[in-house]
Order: C-alpha cells, then structure tokens, then sequence
C-alpha cells in the first residue's frame, strides 16, 4: 500500500509510469526498477483564496526524478553491490596511448602538413583554402613516446584524432594522426600510473555520487533521508584527483569552515558554507589507476574527518599554526616530549572575530631569525597571521620573551590547557 511509503523506503516504478524530471521531457519508463525514496511532496495551489490539494509526489535520488505517489508500490531493497563480479575492460589502444608511454612502429606512419591553396570566391575575392599535403614517413622500427594528450583537430585545424610525439632521430616533436598509429604498434614502456580517487560505502557497496539537492524541502526546512547519492559504478561516481581533495569534500559538506576564524582570510569563500550531511561512519577512500580503473589501495577517511573536527577548537579558541603544531606532535605520539606552546599574533582591533591582518614581511623575518637561534629546542608553525611555537621548558619561553623586540601580542599555552579544549 502507497501508505507505506517513505523517505528512505525503497519503491518500485512499474514499465509505462510517467516520470518527471526537473528541466527535461517528462518520459515514460520503458521497464520496471527500484529507487529509493528522499522525499514525499505534498502538492497544492491557491485558488480564489482556497487552497486546492493535489496529488502528492515521491522523488528519489536518481537525478531528482518523480512521479506520482498512486504510480508506485512499496519494494524491497535491491541486493548489495558485488564488487568482486565486476571485471575492469581492458582500456583500448587508443586509451593506452597516454601521455609517457612510449612504442615502436611495425608500419610506416604519414606525417602530413598543412598546404594553402589560393581561390578565388564567387565575389570575385581572392583567398586561401587550407589542404594537408604529406610531409614525411616515419619508417617501421621507429621508437616514439607519445608527448601529451590527444586533440580532435591537428594545429592546423584538420578534423581527426591526433596525438604529439617525439620520436628518435627526430630534433622536433611532432603531430600524428591516430589512424597511422593504429597499426599494431609494439608497447615498449609503460606511463606512470595517474592515481584518481573516489568515496565508497562499505555499507551500501557503492560509489559517493554527491549531495542530492532534491532531498531538501526549503517549504518545511528540513532533509529527507540523508540527501547522499550513491551509484554502483566507479565510472559514474564523484572523482578527486589528489587524496587531499577528498578530506576536504569531507570537511567542506560538513561544515568545517563555516565561522572557523581565519578561514575567510586562508580558504575561498565557497569552501565556507553550512553543513549539508554527517560524514557516514562506513565511507572509506578507493585509489584506482585513472588508465585501467583498476583500484590501487583502499584507504582510511573516517579516522582522519573525525581527528580534524576534534582539533578545530584548537583554532577557534587559538589559532590554526597551534592546531598544526599540536596535530603534528599528537600524531608522532610527541605531546609529552614538549611542555607549551608559545603563540606570536597580531593585534586584533577589530571586533568582527573572523577577520586578521596577515604579518608582514617584515614581522616573520623578526620572527624566524630569533628562534633560528633555538635550533632544536623549539618547533616552529607560521599561520596567516602569527606563529606557533613549540617550547621544552619555562627556560627556553623566558629566554625567547626577553630577545623579542617585535610588536606582536605573545601568549605561553600549555599542554594540558590544550589536551582539555580538544576534549571537550
């Protein structure tokens, strides 16, 4: 029964149900499928000063489609994911042909260049039409490397597949149309392996897509189920290109740098939004190789997301250079080997909280030619605008005080002090 439906059930969409989708056709379903529910909309509208109902819909995350609530029936969550099915492709000879790998003709291979031809237009003008004329072969045998990515036009605008290369014997790089190289050359060196990196749900067994919009009700405010997209192919997931582009997604969604002092100064205005979802406990990373999209390794997210939110008040009662450094000997097991943290500020006269002057040049030279005097009895962190200093003993702290002779406001913090914020 239709009663039975809610946000985060799953429904079946029976073939021939009319399908709406934001900003697109509506369509009819050419066969049966399962989706889960992120929101129950309840539709009406205003005439004569009378509300009339309409009849409600149910969306899910597929895009932020709907239909009608009476087109649906209640169904069963769809079996889990098996990873272990899933056989990589073999990437093509075209895919292979990436940027470092490097090959050996068993076919000669044209070269060709641009040739301009005048014309005379029907106006009576004269002009140029452009033609490709061969410039030379290079011959069986030849060892090239393929130079960079692949266009769809040469650099003088010839429509095809072309590919730079350098090749020796040759003194200048050069392009080759894809088709001569498709001649069952021989791989010779492999490229490095670019590394991408996605979310995966161990829960689900699928793939992070992103946040749904479509799940929030800006009418009543609130969030229907999580509001996460998952897909069960790597192919259609969200895609990072560096592992720290990931833990950054991570705290940016949740929330990390909304009102966190510094941050209009360090990060972008966009990374400061509000939380949109909790991070799920089940989320780990998956490295795979960007050619093959075979996984690398798997690695930790949870851990890590959670440490950085357990040390943010270090920053916002503080700063970020004594979070640093305060992470950096937490991590190293360190914290004992140390007794406080000496922290070098600018003076804020501004009453807005989230706004610091950045140090001047000046003030750092000051800065780091006192502690360089320290050597090892000090570890040093500059910040956006101070420094954090990491001190063995009250001797070292009152030896640094008396040599300075700068502007900046000084403060000694403790660790104990700081074990108890982080606690908190």
């Amino acid at each position: 029964m239709t009663t039975e439906i809610k946000a985060g059930s799953y429904i079946k969409i029976p073939k021939g149900t009319l399908v709406h989708q934001y900003g697109k056709v509506d369509k009819i379903t050419k066969r049966d499928s399962v989706a889960q529910v992120t929101q129950i909309y309840e539709q009406y509208d205003w005439e004569d000063g009378f509300r009339i109902e309409l009849p409600t819909e149910v969306r899910w995350s597929e895009n932020n489609k709907s239909t009608l609530l009476s087109n649906v029936e209640p169904a069963e969550a769809p079996a889990p994911h098996k990873v272990d099915e899933v056989k990589a492709k073999e990437p093509t000879l075209r895919q292979r042909m990436v940027k470092g790998t490097k090959w050996k003709l068993t076919q000669d291979a044209q070269v060709t260049k641009e040739k301009r031809v005048p014309v005379k237009y029907p106006n009576g003008r004269m002009g140029y039409n452009s033609e490709t004329e061969l410039d030379f072969i290079v011959p069986a045998g030849t060892e090239i490397e393929i130079a960079g990515k692949a266009s769809s036009y040469s650099p003088w605008y010839s429509s095809g597949v072309w590919l730079p290369v350098v090749a020796k014997g040759y003194a200048k790089g050069f392009y080759i149309e894809y088709k001569e190289l498709n001649k069952k050359p021989e791989q010779i060196g492999e490229a490095e392996v670019i590394p991408m990196f996605a979310i995966w749900d161990t829960a689900k067994k699928q793939y992070y897509v992103g946040y749904d919009y479509g799940a929030y009700d800006y009418a009543t405010r609130t969030r229907n189920g999580d509001g996460l997209a998952y897909t069960d192919k790597l192919a259609k997931s969200k895609k990072f290109k560096r592992l720290a582009d990931v833990r950054v997604h991570a705290l940016i969604q949740t929330g990390y740098y909304d009102d966190l002092p510094e941050s209009w100064d360090s990060v972008p205005e966009w990374m400061c939004g509000r939380k949109l979802f909790d991070v799920p406990d089940t989320w780990e990373i998956v490295k795979y190789d960007k050619l093959t999209k075979k996984e690398i390794e798997r690695i930790e997210l949870v851990d890590t997301f959670k440490r950085s939110w357990r040390l943010r008040e270090l920053t916002v009662k503080y700063s970020s250079a004594v979070r640093k450094v305060y992470g950096d000997l937490e991590k190293k097991k360190k914290l004992n080997d140390w007794s406080a943290i000496m922290m070098f500020k600018k003076k804020n006269e501004s009453n807005w909280g989230y706004w610091t002057e950045e140090l001047t040049q000046k003030e750092i030279e000051e800065i780091n030619e006192l502690l360089g005097r320290f050597g090892d009895e000090v570890k040093i962190q500059k910040g956006h605008s101070g420094f954090a200093v990491a001190i063995k003993d009250a001797m070292t702290a009152t030896m640094i005080r008396l040599a300075y002779q700068g502007d900046l406001e000084c403060a000694i913090i403790d660790f104990t002090t700081m074990k108890e914020v982080v606690a908190e």
